[in-house]
Parts: C-alpha cells; sequence; structure tokens
C-alpha cells in the first residue's frame, strides 16, 4: 500500500498551487473531501474505492502543511526557485490487504509477507518555473517501516482555459520515481521466510528506476471558496518492481489512479 495516500497528496499540493496564489505571511486553511480508484497496493493489478478526508494549512508562500502530505518550508522562494525540507509519512503496508477508508474489498495477495510499519520520510526539495511549465526535484530518506531513499522527479504544463462564467486550471506532464534498494527489497524483496510462506521464489531487488508516466489534474472553480477537482495518473513500474515475483504473480506494471473531489477554503 507504499504511497497510496502519497498519490493523493500530490494532488492537494499541486491544485492549490495552481488554482490560486497565496498572499504572503498569511495563513489560510481548506479542507477536502474525494473518492479515489486506485490500485490495493504498489504494484496490484486491482484497483480499490476508497473515500478520504484532508485538512491544510499555509502560512503564505513559505510553510505548507497536509494530513496527507506532512510538511515543507520554502527557505528560497521566488518567482523562478523553491527550495526547502519536507517531512512526509507512509502508513506501511498490511499483510490482511486492507486499506483504510477503502469501501470495496480487500485484497489476499500480500498474505504471507507481513506487515511493513509505517515510515516517517525527512527530505529535501527543488523546484525550478520558468513561465507556464514547473520541474520539481524531491529526495527523502525513509526511517522506520522502511530505509530506503526515495527520489522524485516531474514536470508539468500548468495552463488555464478562461471562459465567461469561470476559468478551468489544468495541468500536465511527466514523472518519474526511483528508489534504492533498502526500499524496493521492502516493498518488493522477497526473502527466504516469505518464500516459504508463499511458495514464490526468493527476489533481491535493487537500486533503479521505480516508476514512470504521465499525469494530469483540471480544477473546475464553483465559486470563490469551493472548487472540483478531477486528477489522473498513468505509471508504468521500472524492473526493480515489475521483476518481483510478487507483481509478476499477483500484480501489473501498468499503474492507474483516478481521484475526484471537492476542496474548500475557509
Amino acid at each position: 500500500m507504499k504511497n497510496t495516500f502519497l498519490i493523493l497528496s500530490l494532488l492537494f499540493l499541486h491544485c492549490q498551487g495552481m488554482a490560486q496564489q497565496k498572499p504572503k505571511n498569511q495563513w489560510t486553511y481548506s479542507v477536502g473531501l474525494g473518492m479515489a480508484i486506485i490500485p490495493s497496493y504498489l504494484g496490484d493489478d486491482e484497483s480499490r474505492i476508497l473515500l478520504f478526508p484532508n485538512f491544510t494549512a499555509t502560512d503564505g508562500n513559505k510553510f505548507f502543511f497536509s494530513l496527507l502530505e506532512g510538511a515543507s518550508y520554502h527557505l528560497i522562494n521566488t518567482n523562478t526557485w523553491r527550495m526547502g525540507p519536507v517531512l512526509k509519512s507512509d502508513i506501511g503496508r498490511f499483510e490482511d490487504g486492507s486499506l483504510p477508508s477503502s469501501i470495496t474489498n480487500k485484497t489476499d495477495d500480500l498474505i504471507g509477507f507481513g506487515d511493513i510499519d509505517a515510515t516517517i520520510e525527512p527530505g529535501v526539495f527543488i523546484e525550478y518555473t520558468k513561465k507556464s511549465i514547473a520541474t520539481k526535484l524531491e529526495l527523502r530518506q525513509g526511517v522506520g517501516g522502511h530505509k530506503g531513499i526515495i527520489g522524485e522527479l516531474k514536470s508539468e504544463y500548468r495552463g488555464t482555459l478562461k471562459s465567461k462564467l469561470k476559468s478551468i486550471y489544468y495541468s500536465i506532464g511527466p514523472e518519474l520515481r526511483f528508489a534504492g534498494s533498502n526500499f524496493n527489497n521492502t516493498f518488493f524483496g522477497i526473502n527466504q521466510e516469505q518464500s516459504s510462506n508463499t511458495d514464490l521464489a526468493v527476489f533481491e531487488s535493487e537500486s533503479g528506476l521505480l516508476s514512470y508516466g504521465i499525469s494530469g489534474s483540471i480544477i473546475f472553480p464553483i465559486n470563490e471558496k469551493l472548487s472540483a477537482i478531477t486528477f489522473l495518473r498513468y505509471n508504468r513500474l521500472g524492473n526493480v518492481a515489475s521483476d518481483s515475483h510478487l507483481i509478476r504473480q499477483y500484480g501489473s506494471s501498468t499503474q492507474k489512479t483516478l481521484v475526484f473531489m471537492i476542496n474548500y477554503q475557509l
């Protein structure tokens, strides 16, 4: 279930940045409620439906906090560059296939693999924006359930469709994720005990490309406070994940995510 909530939290952070510019040195707050169709765990070939809430707080363009996304602080914040520390978390993965907030049946693919504990992921980010294109690199180190390094690189085009009634905001662009061997072995490796429990061959993963793909979002402002958001992501797993016998036996290299949500600025 790695990054189930990261997928959703990236949507919140990105869409809020597109929809409005926060006044400097002024706290703003928002709440959201959404529905997502996502893989049961990273690499699964089946999808689950879940409902999720969120709360965000932002101090101008300096500090950001979200129940799902974690926290970030912009040490450097100009029209072109942003850079600073981030702190995120991951709730882990459960052997019984349960997924918090899910309203559909759980999977039994993970029986015999054991639980993966929750993880705190401190790190840093740097973002470069020129005109309508924003490119962001983020590096984090897991502390807890996994102790691996995670990297994310994303570039997107942000635009606006203007009409007589409302302006519609959209974005689209490629993305890739890479991870160290500690991370990949935690989620895709199969040790001797797991092999005995599942009858799958022992598998040891290496550092490398975790996934690559494309994502896009559309924001429909309903009024000054309320917005409707749609988010779509299509990814392919890299060899460090897709070569795992877990994914070959039960999963798929193709990963799709669809999210609908309503966001209200307090």
